[in-house]
């Protein structure tokens, strides 16, 4: 479903949650195109992805800048890696203040199996490759034996790499005819013949970490669980699996509740930030046909403010969302303010006319439309 920015500088919404009863909270989000040539804000690129809309397809597909909810701030880069020439490897990475990443962007290769050896052909040359995690490492073992379950829990089948079911080179029995390798790992976590094939399904958890800068599926573990999906096989839940060694989630996670709108984090591992202050550069090489790096700072917020029955609320503004998108020669930021101090009960969906709407930068207001809110995907 297509959508139109309400301003040329900004594309901005206002609502109202919980849906289907008394709301408990108010809420704005204001977004902003800028070019990353300039560092200045061009034509508002429209927010992207209504999740609370029932009409939206695909509702939980990421990459939405409808999450008011978010505890902390995404960063996302989203094309594809290009060099300046055919290249068989290119490395590509991120910096946001201090904290940098980087990505193998690696050409077609495939694994074979000689004398039950297994070895690795050269990558091919390439100019782009597209940063997706169906490129990364990942997908699925079809051969394993799923007489063993189901578990209710199981978010996909028993030879399925949990943390990534799009991509390519994951498999759990030795290997009978040509495997595609993945063309994105982490430097530091190369798929190598030595540990190319599993064994054992239970141990997915051991193999190294996929690494995509796109935003990461709802399905993909472990932002599933916050969904209440695991893997087919449970990884421990200690210092053995390595989100847990990273901080990503805590011990005893599975005994723990975990925080519900932490479901709404949709960056990479290493992309997700407690905040971001204007100012803090970004920068991103190997995605320019130049072979330039691409840099930019976090611009001001808005002026964002709540009006309801004709009280003004101030809220300081929170970033959610940074979408970089350096092929195409822009980037997007996307703020949220809430509150809970409302005047009255309001119930979307049985109140016809709410008077409720969002400031933006003292101009024109935006006011609540029924059809933009009701409905709201799980949890």
């Amino acid at each position: 479903m297509s959508r139109t920015a309400v301003h040329d500088d900004y594309d901005a919404t206002v609502g109202l949650w919980p849906r289907g009863t008394v709301a408990q909270l108010a809420y704005g989000l204001c977004k902003i195109t800028v070019d990353l040539a300039s560092g200045r804000r061009v034509q508002a690129e429209p927010l992207r992805h209504d999740v609370w809309d029932p009409r939206t397809v695909a509702r939980l597909a990421p990459g939405s800048d409808h999450w008011f909810d978010k505890p902390a701030t995404d960063v996302f880069v989203v094309g594809d890696a290009i060099a300046p020439h055919a290249v068989p490897e290119l490395a590509v990475g991120v910096r946001v203040g201090t904290r940098e990443l980087g990505l193998r962007v690696i050409g077609r290769r495939v694994a074979t199996r000689r004398d039950d050896r297994i070895a690795f052909s050269e990558p091919e040359p390439f100019e782009r490759m597209p940063l997706s995690w169906a490129h990364a490492y990942g997908g699925c073992d079809p051969r394993v034996d799923v007489s063993v379950g189901p578990a209710a829990h199981a978010a996909l089948g028993a030879g399925t790499y949990a943390r990534n079911p799009e991509g390519k080179g994951y498999v759990v029995l030795p290997i009978e005819r040509e495997l595609e390798l993945p063309n994105l790992e982490a430097p530091e976590q190369p798929l190598t013949p030595a540990n190319l094939v599993v064994g054992d399904p239970r141990r997915w958890f051991a193999q190294p970490l996929p690494r995509c800068f796109a935003p990461v599926p709802a399905i993909a573990f472990p932002r599933s669980l916050w969904f209440g999906l695991d893997a087919w096989h449970r990884a421990p839940d200690d210092a053995r699996l390595p989100e847990v060694a990273l901080g990503m989630l805590p011990a005893g996670f599975r005994n723990t509740t975990l925080p519900p709108a932490r479901a709404r984090q949709e960056a990479a591992p290493g992309l997700v930030f407690d905040a971001l202050a204007p100012g803090t550069p970004i920068v991103v090489a190997g995605m320019d046909p130049q072979g330039r790096s691409i840099a930019l700072t976090v611009p001001p917020a808005p002026t964002l403010a709540l009006e309801l029955e004709g009280q003004v609320q101030r809220p300081s503004p929170r970033l959610t969302t940074v979408a970089l998108r350096p092929n195409e020669g822009r980037a997007t930021f996307t703020w949220a303010i809430t509150t809970t101090e409302l005047p009255r009960g309001f119930v979307v969906g049985v109140h016809r006319a709410i008077p409720l709407a969002l400031q933006v930068d003292g101009g024109t207001k935006v006011a609540w439309r029924p059809t933009s809110d009701q409905g709201a995907p799980s949890p």
